[in-house]
């Protein structure tokens, strides 16, 4: 199909993430987008739009050429918002920072989450699934979100970390406030009270660190400092909590709004549930195809790192580029049936959903162990949950799919007890 001019300049100034349609149902607008032009340029975002899948691929593969440095919230915030966060020692995030300095404190950060932790962690993750469902098996009714989705994640990446189960709701907060900061839309007084959450996030992950320095123990953060300070080119405090918040927050947010939306999708045409729980699908093949059909991230930030040709645009040094995972994750020209919920296709896992190359998500090998924990608990106790409202609000994010609640309900009669095994 060959787009026409008027069409390409339609969506230039039309497209907008914040936007009622592009927060609650964004996938006709971005599948319209995308067959119009994989790339082009968002007068609203100020900033090009990638779509496509193969641009995509090209932009992650080539960190040089289009790099993340400086990219760690959309918009600056206000002047009385800046007096505020000057109490943090500022510090980028690594999905804001490029090789060499990426790379020095990616390795020792992948300490928190090295893989024999993790499925160390796998009994605990089982655990604290069950007792969430022991919380509410009872009612026949509640807010899946609430009672489940953020919780459980929370709940296993404190554990990880080492952090105690009564600063859990705190941790929610700050970790919401984090979020907002960097890809929000707020009034003024929002943004204020964010920034104030987000010293409150750094003051108290600073004091764990300091601890964990000084009194190391058997937990993820612990090996995460020791690796951090002990390292050739060792990480200063203030990055160390920083990349501890990014734990945090990518450790329980995405994952939170990744089952929320899942269980929406699955519950919506329930025959999609009953195979599950028929076993006529494997977890394995529910993660991967939940992530692709509706990721929790809905996009990532590039900039074009020099003058360059890409995609048939001119771009040009520093220009930002707005990468939608939630656009080139349905694909057609990579998926088949692209807009299907399809578990079982084979090349699922070439979705965006956890990156790639340099910027692959460090926390995916726990999400998904967390994703798999959490669907065979529900359709082994739950068979008979459905949606009690069709309807799922999510908060207006640039980068994020933020769910608010999914009311669900189940017949009391029907469910079983948590497993001994």
């Amino acid at each position: 199909m060959t787009s026409t001019q008027s069409e390409v300049d339609a969506l230039r100034s039309s497209f907008d993430p914040f936007t009622h349609e592009m927060v609650e149902t964004p996938y006709a607008t971005l599948a319209h987008a995308r067959s119009i032009a994989p790339l082009f340029w968002s007068d609203v975002l100020d900033a090009w739009v990638v779509t496509g899948h193969a641009l995509m691929e090209e932009i992650h593969r080539d960190p040089k050429r289009f790099p993340s440095g400086g990219l760690g919230v959309m918009t600056q915030p206000p002047a009385e918002v800046q007096e505020i966060l000057s109490a943090i020692e500022f510090v980028s995030p690594l999905r804001a920072t490029d090789p060499p300095d990426h790379t020095r404190q990616r390795r020792p950060t992948l300490a928190a989450v090295a893989p024999r932790r993790v499925a160390a962690l796998e009994p605990m993750i089982r655990r604290i699934a069950d007792e969430l469902i022991d919380d509410f098996i009872e009612r026949g009714s509640c807010d899946f979100r609430a009672s489940f989705a953020y919780p459980f994640p929370l709940r296993v990446i404190s554990g990880l970390l080492g952090f105690s189960d009564d600063v859990a709701d705190r941790i929610h907060r700050w970790a919401a406030c984090r979020v907002s900061l960097a890809w929000g839309k707020m009034e003024l007084e929002e943004w204020k009270d964010a920034a104030r959450g987000m010293v409150e996030f750094y003051e108290f992950i600073r004091a764990e660190v300091v601890d964990r320095q000084e009194n190391p123990r058997d937990d993820g953060l612990s090996d995460f400092v020791q690796n951090a300070l002990g390292a050739a080119e060792p990480m200063t405090v203030a990055e160390i909590v920083e990349q501890t918040m990014g734990l945090v927050t990518g450790g329980h947010e995405t994952t939170a709004n990744w089952l929320t939306l899942s269980m929406h999708h699955l519950l919506t045409e329930r025959a999609r549930w009953e195979d599950y729980c028929n076993r006529d699908i494997t977890t394995s093949e529910l993660v991967e195809e939940t992530l692709r059909f509706d990721s929790p991230v809905r996009a990532v930030w590039r900039k074009a790192g020099e003058d360059l040709e890409f995609g048939g645009e001119n771009l040009k040094a520093g220009e930002r580029i707005y990468c939608v995972n939630a656009a080139a994750n349905r694909d057609p020209e990579v998926f088949e049936d692209a807009a299907g919920f399809c578990p079982g296709r084979q090349n699922a896992r070439l979705h965006f959903t956890f990156g790639r190359a340099t910027h692959h998500c460090i926390g995916a090998g726990l999400s998904r162990r967390e994703g798999a924990a959490a669907f065979e608990a529900l359709a082994a106790r739950l068979p008979s949950v459905q949606l009690a409202s069709n309807e799922l609000t999510c908060v207006p994010n640039a980068t994020l799919r933020i769910t608010e609640k999914l009311m669900i309900t189940w017949d009391t009669s029907d469910t079983a007890p948590a497993s001994t095994n």
